[in-house]
């Protein structure tokens, strides 16, 4: 659940063991800075490994020469499913505003 000055903004989960963590630090990220929960979910993300491999979504891969460049080791891959699959429904002044990865095989809805 995320609270936003002290009043619920919504629930949001994101399935993918040891990458949940950094998946829920990606998109309350993206929601920050200024994304909604469709697009915080559709953002590409990366990945932390052992070492210092950082595995990146296609969207990313323009930055894998400057982590390479910081002592990391970028693994480009091109399979999204493990970089976690998520939804979202966040409270928009009197309206819900839904979210669901494109990683999965669900969609935001409302009736």
């Amino acid at each position: 659940m995320l609270l936003r000055d002290g009043e619920l903004l919504g629930p949001f989960g994101i399935m993918g063991g040891p990458m949940q963590p950094q998946a829920h630090l990606q998109f309350v990220s993206h929601l920050v800075d200024g994304a909604d929960p469709q697009g915080a979910l559709d953002a590409a993300r990366f990945r932390v490994q052992d070492g210092r491999e950082v595995a990146l979504e296609p969207g990313l891969w323009p930055y894998a020469e400057d982590l390479r460049a910081l002592g990391h080791a970028p693994l480009l891959d091109e399979d999204v499913h493990p970089f976690g699959v998520g939804q979202s429904i966040l409270v928009a002044g009197d309206a819900l505003v839904g979210g669901s990865d494109p990683r999965g095989d669900g969609q935001a809805a409302g009736y």
